[in-house]
């Protein structure tokens, strides 16, 4: 994954995210994945993400937060 610029998120599949500020959360309960603090990106079944394209999300974010942890 590649961010480009501030608000997007390019995938090696090539489908773009909007990711305000490269911000994404993820809802506890239903896997809801969020930009900033309020747009939704996916929810549930396979609407719009593939598996490989929600590992690699997920990859991305836990290196993200491995960074922050060391600086700490």
């Amino acid at each position: 994954m590649v961010q480009q610029g501030d608000d997007v998120l390019l995938l090696s599949s090539g489908k773009r995210i909007y990711a305000h500020q490269g911000i994404l959360g993820i809802r506890v309960g239903d896997n809801t994945i969020y930009y900033g603090f309020d747009g939704e990106v996916w929810s549930g079944g396979d609407q719009c993400l593939t598996p490989a394209e929600r590992a690699e999300i997920a990859d991305y974010m836990i290196a993200l937060w491995q960074r922050y942890r060391i600086l700490g």
